[in-house]
């Protein structure tokens, strides 16, 4: 949870808008409701729905609607092991690349 604000203060200085979500479930039940974010930032090692199910889940979801948004994943294993996703930053994030892959995605 701390990490999480972290991350979504220091993305918010850098003039992002942020939503977060505690796990894969909420993430899922926010895009449902019409949250259509330009990326998704993934942690692969959520409590509950973790990465791997939300990107099983995000794939079934509606398939038409979620396609063009980018999944950028972030852990502490050395790879993820999925095509699904845009881009991998292991952990500890650095937040220059975390920027910069915000940016590449989203624009400023």
């Amino acid at each position: 949870a701390d990490l999480r604000m972290l991350l979504k203060m220091y993305l918010e200085d850098e003039g992002f808008e942020v939503e977060t979500a505690i796990d894969g479930r909420q993430a899922m039940t926010k895009l449902s409701a019409g949250l259509s974010p330009c990326l998704i930032l993934l942690d692969m090692m959520m409590d509950g729905m973790n990465g791997q199910e939300f990107l099983e889940a995000f794939e079934k979801a509606d398939p038409d609607r979620f396609a063009s948004i980018p999944i950028i994943a972030t852990s502490a294993l050395e790879t993820i092991p999925t095509a699904k996703v845009r881009a991998f930053l292991p952990k500890p994030v650095q937040l220059e690349t975390l920027v910069e892959t915000v940016q590449a995605h989203c624009g400023t």
